[in-house]
């Protein structure tokens, strides 16, 4: 998961990850970042997903350029994905 900027951010990396899933039902919502190690667009990171007494849950993985954050002329580049999930116990 990546998004590609034709002018990138000059500080590496150039973009930002996080997962995103609930610990609450609600709003109460826990943020962790992925890291890419090795500069090549490839995220990783351990992530211990929680089961909030709801018969589905979700987690949102997203990536935002950092250009289009810091950078007030550069277009918003950002993907994300979501996906439901059930915890059985």
């Amino acid at each position: 998961m990546g998004v590609s900027n034709p002018d990138p951010f000059f500080q590496e990396p150039g973009e930002l990850a996080m997962v995103h899933y609930g610990i609450r039902k609600g709003l109460l919502k826990r943020r962790r970042p992925l890291q890419d190690q090795e500069n090549d667009d490839s995220f990783i990171g351990i992530v211990r997903l929680h089961g909030h007494r709801s018969h589905m849950c979700r987690v949102f993985f997203d990536v935002i350029d950092l250009a289009s954050i810091f950078d007030t002329n550069a277009p918003l580049n950002s993907t994300y994905w979501a996906f439901p999930y059930r915890v059985k116990r």
